[in-house]
């Protein structure tokens, strides 16, 4: 095997090992493989492998990896470095920071597609979206991690992220140390609502009844044989906050300079004119990234491949229990001293 072939046959085997989530199974595969490897490429091979997978630590004498370790001041260098290179480089980074049911996840796919851009997660350093949920990371806050966010910066082409996620100061500072865009898509509470709770039944019904998704979700088993009004209480119950307080977070961080995102109202918007919303976003992103015609096309394709858009319309909120919009109304109205408008979250 040639020095080509023998990369390729490292790389193949690193995609599939990006999947394997049982850490014994990690260990052993991880250490056979290395086992048949040239000595001379190990090393390499072994980083290739955590790379994929960052649980997988390679099998070694204690004292060899003494003779491996390196120093904080280092580390620093490195680090240091590795922003450098990521901060100076001439690609477009774009965070989609999103409520969830914000029509997100076909807006983040329509950047990607125009932009030929990859879609990373930024909330761990695992290989993809898929890995992290294997390892049962659903339920976990959707912070950026700050080492993500680095590999992501070198990879030399530019990527779409999308996370739930709330603004810090810190957020923003990494943001504009490395040249991320943050795009902010919200939508109504009480629409959202009714959105999440159709895609919960339906992933809830395409499983065996006795199957628990607490990892997947954090809802109970018996989620799907509640009552439609229990079901949407319990999301409110669960939710509400995170949405009122994802919107003030990047509205006051906004407000305080520390960041200048492209909100995208799903209402006004997403079911709006998006030829207007492709050219914002060009504008924003730079069309030299892309290309606001080719962004409208992708925008207006509400059936493409691996898209994935809510029910297209405005108002689904408007018949949601009296009980549950109580809840979420004393949740918005209990922020009224931070001076954000949620009108936009709640109505007038």
């Amino acid at each position: 095997m040639n020095t080509d072939e023998l990369q390729a046959f490292i790389s193949k085997f690193a995609a599939a090992f990006a999947d394997v989530h049982d850490k014994a199974r990690l260990d052993a595969v991880g250490n056979a493989f290395l086992d048949k490897l040239p000595p001379e490429r190990m090393m390499e091979a072994a980083a290739q492998l955590y790379s994929a997978n960052p649980f997988f630590l390679p099998k070694i004498d204690p004292k060899e990896a003494q003779n491996l370790g390196i120093s904080t001041e280092i580390l620093a260098q490195v680090l240091m470095r590795a922003s450098l290179t990521a901060r100076h480089a001439r690609q477009a980074n774009i965070l989609v920071a999103c409520a969830p049911k914000s029509a997100s996840t076909f807006i983040a796919g329509a950047l990607a597609k125009a932009g030929r851009l990859p879609v990373v997660p930024l909330i761990h350093t695992m290989a993809s979206a898929a890995t992290a949920t294997l390892f049962g990371i659903n339920n976990r806050e959707q912070e950026i991690d700050q080492l993500a966010l680095l590999r992501a910066g070198l990879n030399g082409r530019g990527y779409v992220t999308q996370h739930h996620t709330r603004c810090t100061p810190y957020l923003c500072h990494m943001l504009e140390t490395l040249n991320v865009r943050p795009v902010v898509t919200y939508r109504n509470i009480f629409d959202s609502l009714i959105s999440l709770d159709d895609m919960i039944m339906e992933a809830h019904g395409s499983v065996p009844e006795e199957q628990d998704l607490y990892a997947f979700d954090g809802l109970p088993k018996s989620f799907r044989a509640m009552e439609r009004e229990e079901r949407l209480y319990l999301l409110a119950a669960r939710t509400a906050y995170w949405y009122v307080s994802f919107y003030i977070s990047w509205r006051k961080c906004e407000a305080e300079g520390l960041v200048a995102p492209l909100w995208i109202s799903y209402n006004e918007d997403f079911l709006g004119d998006r030829e207007a919303l492709a050219s914002r976003v060009s504008a924003f992103i730079g069309s030299e990234y892309l290309d606001p015609d080719i962004l409208a096309a992708h925008l207006k394709n509400n059936r493409a491949e691996g898209m994935r858009v809510n029910v297209g319309s405005a108002g689904r909120g408007k018949d949601v229990p009296g009980d549950v919009r109580d809840m979420v109304m004393r949740i918005a109205t209990s922020f009224r001293s931070t001076g954000v408008d949620l009108a936009p979250l709640v109505g007038a």
